[in-house]
This record gives structure tokens, C-alpha cells and sequence, in this order.
């Protein structure tokens, strides 16, 4: 990547960029009441994209070694049994991080594995096997005693005297022999049948093959020859809420550190999920204080009336009721006052592009104060790291306001190109800024990736075809 272009990282920095330090202000509040232990629970209320997981960034900061923040992704866990999930998640960081006593570490890992995970484990056994060579020569044996027992002429014990007469006066010797032998051996002539059967079928008469079975008969077991068991052992219930608290408590009896509990994301999950999830939340940490484990969660008032039905004012009252139970104490994230806004949509695009002028910036800034109502820090975040990508192909071929324009009505010129440039009324409110024939010819460029010399052409020509048609209809 060009170093004139940077995409910027959408993570929070933990660093206050408005002049009016509203974040860092809110951060020390929060970290003071943290620091006086009374609290163990707290709200931490704005809308989404507001700042919130950078103001908890910023606590992270101020509060410094004494404590450990652990962030639960409630929204990357959305398919999960959350109450498992959070405990084997929380638990298996603090083990890696050595938040937990260093003595008990062996027990926590076990209790990770045999009590909450969803696991599959393997026990395996290796046995020699018995060559089945051997199994048949011990019937055979056995059998042979039997057949001797009752063979005591030959052929007596299996034909009757009658049959055995007429086949002494009317068959060949060789053929008495064979039935006197088949008769004695039965067992041993049944096998080798067996055997030809066998590998006949599979191998037909392949020398090498006839050779390999026979070598195999001649040995009892080999190391390779083994016998494999498999126990898999799956666990998918949630934790009760006894096992829960139990958990959470000694978890806190075992802390190295104070742990501050951030459950994120919350305001990205969908209305029933964030309703389990808040019920769970409130049983545990609200209902229960723990001596060195405080709990924040950042919301959305909005979104979270959404998930407890608020849609007229008796419902909004119900669930604002609903989150006052949860928290004493709700910190509220404020949107940016314009100067705020301003200075940070400044700073933030001349870190994403370099060599952009002035003039540019100013132009930009006003297009996107005009155009958007509610301005919030990841909002801006994501318009810049669009502006890198098309600056990055188009470079100065076109100038950068008019890619900043087509990123926030990209979505209506694409339903009908034609009649929004035409018209130029989907940048009514910021036309003022423009030029009109210019517009009309770059803004064709970047919606169809054509050369800006040809651009009005796409657009003369798609009018002209659109004409014909309706003349022709």
C-alpha cells in the first residue's frame, strides 16, 4: 500500500481525540467510582458507534495494573450457550494472563474441561490382535478330537454300511482315500476351501498377494495390528445458576487482581438474544456483588427497548424500568458537539491521506456535516477508509470531494444513474459545493470505472438508448 494512503483500524485506541475531552472525563468518573468499590455494577449507555468501547479503553488506561478488564464479544458469541461460553472463555483468559492464583491454575484448566466445554475426547487403547490363522488351527484342534472320537474306520462315523459298501466295490482308490481323509479332517478341509475362497475373490491368483497372505499365517500379532477405542464425551446443557454464582465465587476468592467484567457488542446482537442475555447478566451480577469483580455494560437505550417490545410509551416506560433495576448508576456516552466532530473528522483524514490539500478537507468536512444528520466516531471512521480505497485507484485523477460524494449517495445513483445525474437530485442539500458539469463527469467515471474523458459518453449514450426505447414502446 501507498504510504500517502492508510486505511485507519476501526478498534478503539483508548485515546481521546475530541478537544473537549468528553471521553477522558467520562473514563476518570467511571475509574474513580471503580477505585471507591462501592458500585459493582455499571451502565454505560450510547448509541451505536458512539465511543463507548473506546471510553473503556481509556479506563483500562487510567486505572492501570492493579486492575484486569475482561471485554466478553456478546455478539461473536450469539450462537452459543452464552452463561458456558462466558465462563470458559473468561476463565481460560484469566489462566493464560495469570490473573488467577498460580497454585490453583491446574485446577482451573481441569474445571474448564470436565465441567462446562463442549468437548470431544478421544481415548485411545492400542491391543495386539490375534492372527485369525490361529483362531482356526484351535478349532481345528478341537474339533479334530471330536471327529476322531467318533471316526474310528474311516468313513464309518459319516456313511451309512450300505452307502460304504457300494462305494468300496464301485469307486477308485483314490477317491476312498479322499473321502476317508475329508472325513477325518473335516474342520481342516472346510478352512482351506475358506481361504481359496477367499482370496480368490479379492485377488484372484496374484503371486504376490498369495505370498503376502501366506506370510501373514505365519506370524501371531504385529505391532500394527491394533484395536482403537474411541469414548467421545459431548456436554451441551447450560450451567444452572447455582453453578454459575459457585463459579463466579470462586473465581473471586482466586483473583491475583481485581477483574472489571465488560460484556461488548451487546447493542449488535438481535432483540431475543440481547433479552437472554440481559436476564442472565442481571441474576448474576446484579442480584450478586462480588468483592473484587466489577461489571460494565455499555448499551443502547433504543436498542434494548427493542428487545423488551418498546414501541409505544408504556412499553419504553416498562423496559426503561426493566434497565434502572439492573444498574444505580448509568454513565451516559454524549454525541460530539460540532467543534468536537470537526477537529476529529480533520485529524483523522489527514492520518488516513497524506498528501491530502487543505481545501480538500474543508470541502469534505462540510459535505459530510451537510449530508448526515447523526455523526458519530465509527460512522466517520468507515467514510475516511472508503475515501482511502477509491483515492488509492483513482489517485488525482479525480478530485477527492466528488469521491466523498459518491460514497454517500452511492446507494441511490446505482438504483437509476441516468436520472440522479441528470438531475442532480440526490445532492440537493450539498449542490451548492459543486460544480454541475463536473459532477456529470466524474461522478459517471466512478460509478462505471471508466476513464474521465469517456464518462460523459456513458452517460449521453445510456440517455439516448432510453430514449429510443420509450420512443419505440
Amino acid at each position: 500500500m501507498s504510504k500517502l494512503y492508510k486505511h485507519l483500524r476501526s478498534k478503539p485506541t483508548g485515546n481521546d481525540l475530541y478537544e473537549s475531552n468528553a471521553h477522558s472525563n467520562l473514563a476518570e468518573s467511571i475509574s474513580e467510582l471503580i477505585n471507591n468499590g462501592k458500585e459493582k455494577i455499571l451502565g454505560l449507555e450510547g448509541e451505536w458507534g458512539s465511543g463507548k468501547s473506546n471510553v473503556i479503553e481509556i479506563i483500562r488506561n487510567k486505572l492501570g495494573d492493579n486492575y484486569y478488564i475482561y471485554i466478553y464479544d456478546a455478539w461473536g458469541h450469539q450462537e452459543d450457550l452464552q452463561r458456558r461460553s462466558f465462563l470458559e472463555e473468561m476463565t481460560s483468559e484469566l489462566c493464560n494472563k495469570n490473573i488467577l492464583k498460580k497454585e490453583n491454575l491446574g485446577k482451573w484448566n481441569e474445571e474448564i474441561e470436565n465441567l462446562l466445554s463442549r468437548r470431544s475426547r478421544e481415548i485411545t487403547k492400542t491391543l495386539p490382535k490375534l492372527n485369525d490363522t490361529y483362531l482356526y488351527i484351535f478349532l481345528v484342534c478341537v474339533l479334530n478330537l471330536i471327529t476322531n472320537k467318533f471316526t474310528t474306520q474311516g468313513m464309518k462315523a459319516f456313511i451309512p454300511s450300505g452307502i460304504e459298501n457300494y462305494i468300496i466295490r464301485n469307486f477308485p482308490d483314490f477317491i476312498k482315500v479322499l473321502l476317508i481323509f475329508t472325513s477325518k479332517n473335516m474342520p481342516i478341509f472346510l478352512y482351506l476351501v475358506y481361504l481359496f475362497n477367499k482370496y480368490y475373490k479379492n485377488f484372484g491368483f496374484q503371486k504376490k498377494y498369495l505370498k503376502e497372505e501366506l506370510s501373514k499365517m505365519l506370524y501371531i500379532y504385529k505391532d500394527k495390528q491394533t484395536e482403537t477405542t474411541v469414548a467421545t464425551i459431548t456436554s451441551t446443557k447450560e450451567p444452572s445458576v447455582k453453578e454459575f454464582k459457585d463459579w463466579m465465587s470462586n473465581v473471586d476468592i482466586d483473583l491475583r487482581k481485581k477483574l472489571i467484567i465488560v460484556f461488548d457488542n451487546m447493542d449488535r446482537l438481535p432483540p431475543h438474544k440481547i433479552k437472554d442475555l440481559w436476564s442472565s447478566i442481571h441474576t448474576f451480577f446484579a442480584e450478586n456483588e462480588y468483592e473484587r469483580i466489577w461489571t460494565i455494560i455499555p448499551f443502547d437505550r433504543g436498542h434494548i427497548r427493542k428487545a423488551f417490545g418498546g414501541e409505544n410509551e408504556i412499553e419504553k416506560l416498562v423496559s426503561d424500568d426493566f434497565i434502572n433495576k439492573t444498574f444505580s448508576i448509568v454513565y451516559r456516552v454524549t454525541p460530539p458537539i460540532t467543534v468536537d466532530w470537526k477537529n476529529y473528522f480533520c485529524f483523522q483524514i489527514k492520518e488516513a491521506i497524506s498528501n491530502i490539500k487543505e481545501d480538500e478537507v474543508i470541502a469534505l468536512r462540510s459535505l459530510y456535516g451537510i449530508e448526515y444528520n447523526e455523526i458519530r466516531p465509527r460512522n466517520i471512521i468507515m467514510f475516511i477508509n472508503e475515501l482511502v480505497t477509491l483515492k488509492m485507484l483513482w489517485k488525482e485523477n479525480i478530485p477527492t470531494k466528488y469521491l466523498g460524494l459518491f460514497i454517500i449517495h452511492k446507494n441511490v445513483l446505482l438504483m437509476d444513474p441516468v436520472k440522479e445525474i441528470i438531475s442532480k437530485k440526490f445532492c440537493v442539500k450539498s449542490r451548492h459545493l459543486f460544480d454541475d458539469k463536473e459532477i456529470e463527469k466524474y461522478i459517471p467515471a466512478i460509478l462505471f470505472n471508466v476513464d474521465v474523458e469517456k464518462s460523459s459518453q456513458v452517460i449521453l449514450g445510456r440517455e439516448i438508448e432510453l430514449a429510443i426505447r420509450d420512443r419505440n414502446s
